[in-house]
C-alpha cells in the first residue's frame, strides 16, 4: 500500500505556478573521506571522489550513471619488516537519485540515491599486488543547498553520507567484500 501511495504522489503533476526542481542534464562532482568497515586496521581511512551524470525530471527523480573511486594507504610491520600497503576501489554504477523536496525555493534539498554496478578492488603490499572484479552497491543520501542564480540552470553545494559495498570472489571462489562509509562534499549542476 505504501508503495502504491508513493507511486501516486510521484506521478501527480505539480499545479501551475508551483516551484519545482530544475529539469535538465544533471552533473555532480563529489570529494569524499572514506572509512573502511573491515577489521583491517592497516587500511582504515582513505579518500576518493565521484562523478555523476544523469537527467533530472521536475519531480526530482534523476536516473544517473556514476564513476567513483576510493584509495586507502598505510604501512604494516616495524623496522626492516615494514611494508607499504595500499588499496583502491574503482566503480562504475547506474542508479536513481531522488530530490525529496523538489521545490527549489525551499533552501535545502534532501536527497536519497541507490546505485548498482561493477568495480575493481586492488591491493598492494610491498612488491606484491592484486586486482579483482566484483559487484558494487552504493546507497545513501545527503543535503544540497541550492544557490540562487537568477537563471534557469541550477547550482547546489551539499554534503552526503553513503554506504559502499564491493563483493568479489577470492581465489578459492568464496564471496568476500569490502565495505566503506563515505562522507563528503558535493557540487551539483543542472543544465536546462
Amino acid at each position: 500500500m505504501r508503495t502504491l501511495l508513493l507511486a501516486l504522489v510521484l506521478a501527480l503533476p505539480l499545479r501551475p505556478g508551483d516551484a519545482r526542481a530544475n529539469e535538465g542534464v544533471a552533473l555532480g562532482l563529489e570529494v569524499n573521506a572514506d572509512y573502511r568497515l573491515e577489521n583491517d586496521r592497516t587500511l582504515t581511512f582513505g579518500n576518493g571522489g565521484t562523478l555523476r551524470l544523469g537527467y533530472q525530471y521536475p519531480n526530482g527523480l534523476t536516473p544517473q550513471v556514476l564513476v567513483t573511486g576510493a584509495y586507502w594507504s598505510g604501512d604494516e610491520g616495524t623496522g626492516a619488516a615494514r611494508l607499504d600497503v595500499s588499496g583502491y576501489a574503482a566503480l562504475g554504477l547506474v542508479g536513481l537519485r531522488w530530490n525529496v523536496l523538489p521545490d527549489v525555493r525551499s533552501g535545502v534539498a534532501p536527497w536519497l540515491a541507490a546505485n548498482v554496478g561493477g568495480g575493481l578492488l586492488g591491493t598492494s603490499a610491498g612488491a606484491v599486488s592484486d586486482m579483482q572484479p566484483g559487484l558494487a552497491v552504493v546507497a545513501g543520501g545527503g543535503l544540497d543547498f541550492p544557490i540562487p542564480t537568477g537563471g534557469a540552470d541550477g547550482i547546489a553545494v551539499g554534503t552526503h553520507l553513503t554506504y559502499n559495498r564491493l563483493v568479489i570472489a577470492d581465489k578459492s571462489g568464496v564471496a568476500q567484500g569490502v565495505t566503506w562509509l563515505v562522507i563528503g562534499a558535493d557540487l551539483s549542476l543542472v543544465f536546462q
